[in-house]
Parts: structure tokens; C-alpha cells; sequence
């Protein structure tokens, strides 16, 4: 039955709809798989929760060291590195460090040469130090890759 078909039975005959639970469903399946996931192999996973998670505070200086510790890990591959150079840039950016701030999205966009935030977020420092061929070369770079 297409949708039209159905929503004309469903109003003749007075049946209520029902509410679609996929959503529901797929959360609850996601968290209890997490959560066993945790609970069989905590080791492993706290360094994961600290660097995916962990980084949300709003203290900088505690999220610079937080990204410190995750850039440790040796199993990282260039994407995850590129995202926790990022997230770094972007601490050291917020406190005013524009030269770590710049180090680090130069290293993210050299790990990951498609990364359109870390292009965006490079330009806007190149913007202001009046720098501005860089910053257009940066923010074109960041719409071709993020259209």
C-alpha cells in the first residue's frame, strides 16, 4: 500500500496511528551496546571516552592537555589525529596561542588534506593578522571541500 492508501484506511476506519519507535529503538540498541561494550573491556575504553568525550569542557587549558594525552596514542590513524590536532587549534585559538593554534590546523590539514573546518578556522586567524591572501586561499579551500 503506498502512504496515500494508507492514511485514507487508517482515517475511514478510525484506527489511531502509530508512533514510529525506530528512533527509539536505535538509541536504546546503541546505548546498550556501549554500555557492554564499557563494561566488558574498561581498560581500553576509558582512554576513548576521555579523548571523544572529555574534550567538551569548557576549561581551554584542560582541553589542550586532554588533546595532548589523545595525540599520545600510537593506534591513532591521520583522520583521528587531524581531528584531536583540530579540536587543539581550536582550544589554543579561543586563548589567544595563534601561533599553536595555526601549528595545529597546519598539521591537521597536512594529516587529512580535506579538512574544510580546519581551512575555515586557519583562514580566520590568517584574517586577522590582515593576511589576506591566505585567509581567501584557506576559506576557498574550505568550500571546495565543504560545499
Amino acid at each position: 500500500m503506498d502512504d496515500e492508501r494508507i492514511e485514507e484506511y487508517l482515517s475511514k476506519y478510525n484506527i489511531p496511528k502509530r508512533r514510529n519507535l525506530t528512533p527509539l529503538i536505535i538509541t536504546l540498541a546503541t546505548l546498550a551496546s556501549c554500555l557492554l561494550w564499557v563494561i566488558v573491556s574498561p581498560p581500553q575504553i576509558a582512554p576513548w571516552w576521555d579523548c571523544h568525550i572529555g574534550f567538551q569542557t569548557q576549561n581551554m587549558d584542560a582541553r589542550i592537555r586532554l588533546m595532548d594525552s589523545c595525540l599520545q596514542s600510537a593506534d591513532l590513524d591521520d583522520a583521528e589525529r587531524a581531528a584531536y590536532h583540530y579540536k587543539r587549534g581550536n582550544a589554543y585559538a579561543v586563548t589567544g596561542r595563534d601561533d599553536q593554534a595555526l601549528e595545529d590546523f597546519n598539521t591537521a590539514i597536512r594529516l587529512q588534506r580535506t579538512f574544510a573546518n580546519a581551512y575555515y578556522n586557519r583562514g580566520r586567524i590568517y584574517r586577522d593578522r590582515n593576511q589576506y591572501a591566505k585567509a581567501v586561499q584557506d576559506y576557498n579551500a574550505a568550500i571546495r571541500h565543504n560545499p
